[in-house]
């Protein structure tokens, strides 16, 4: 959970960014999540979840999350889910 440049941090198995979608004590946030950033790094991944459904709900959608704008966006990804029978 690095500092982005903007001064953010993102948290969690989604790394939700700490600018829009939580809170934490150091920066003032849209908080859309409705959420302490903090709860994104206990065992309970139920809100992570929650939240993460709120991101893709986004206007921006999946584009809101900058490592899959800059790692996966019109990549084929097609390997990695291979095995999820999907």
């Amino acid at each position: 959970n690095g500092k982005n440049a903007n001064g953010s941090s993102d948290y969690g198995l989604f790394q939700l960014n700490s600018k829009w979608w939580c809170k934490n004590s150091h920066h003032s946030s849209a908080n859309a999540c409705n959420i302490m950033c903090s709860k994104f790094l206990d065992d309970n991944i139920n809100d992570d979840i929650v939240c993460a459904k709120r991101v893709v709900r986004d206007p921006k959608g999946m584009s809101a999350w900058m490592a899959w704008v800059k790692h996966c966006k019109g990549k084929d990804l097609s390997k990695y889910l291979a095995s999820c029978k999907l």
